[in-house]
């Protein structure tokens, strides 16, 4: 499960430290963990029996509870939230769905960054099936973007068939995108996504 959560953070676009991957050989490990804990801007624990059992683990998630991180609390067993994070909101984790658990709380927190990465990911869509998996965590935030994000988005979509061509895309997606946001898009963006969604419809 920590690979999963490592391997969806990353894909994110996020440096991750997982001690029992990331330590080297010789390494002194108590002062490495703390060096990680204090430039970290989220801590995610796993929650378990093990975890709330273990010498050390709740001791890092007090640290970064202190420091002010972004908490997200995912459960591998019935262990729920507890001490200084009892009033979180945790959801219980399953092969394959962690990066779907992860997007929004980062964009709660990180919008902007995380924006930016999802719609860079976007621009990559090379077939239409992919091109609207990739549009599926943006939807619910397109009144979130900012002006920056906006122009990026029609420009990515209009310069990828793949993705106006799509049939969730032209159909439903973007013309929810051109709804939402109609006062904040440009004119010349506005037009160049109208003309790509109608092209061939």
């Amino acid at each position: 499960m920590a690979a999963e959560v490592k391997g969806a953070l990353k894909e994110l676009g996020i440096t991750v430290f997982v001690a029992h991957d990331d330590l080297r050989v010789s390494e002194e490990w108590k002062k490495k963990i703390l060096e990680e804990l204090e430039a970290a801007d989220i801590f995610v624990p796993l929650l378990s029996e093990h975890f709330k059992r273990s010498d050390w683990a709740p001791q890092e998630l007090g640290y970064a509870v202190a420091k002010g991180q972004l908490i997200i609390p995912l459960q591998i067993d019935e262990t729920l939230p507890f001490g200084f994070i009892s009033h979180l909101q945790s959801k219980r984790v399953s092969a394959g769905s962690m990066r779907d658990l992860l997007i929004d709380p980062l964009v709660a927190r990180f919008p902007r960054n995380t924006f930016r990465h999802l719609i860079d990911e976007l621009a990559g869509a090379s077939s239409y099936r992919g091109a609207e998996a990739l549009m599926v965590p943006l939807v619910p935030h397109f009144a979130k973007f900012s002006a920056g994000e906006i122009r990026h988005f029609v420009d990515v979509c209009v310069e990828n068939s793949e993705i106006w061509d799509a049939a969730l895309c032209k159909i439903e997606y973007l013309p929810q995108f051109l709804k939402v946001n109609a006062k904040r898009i440009p004119a010349d963006r506005k037009l160049r996504l109208s003309q790509a969604i109608d092209r061939d419809a």
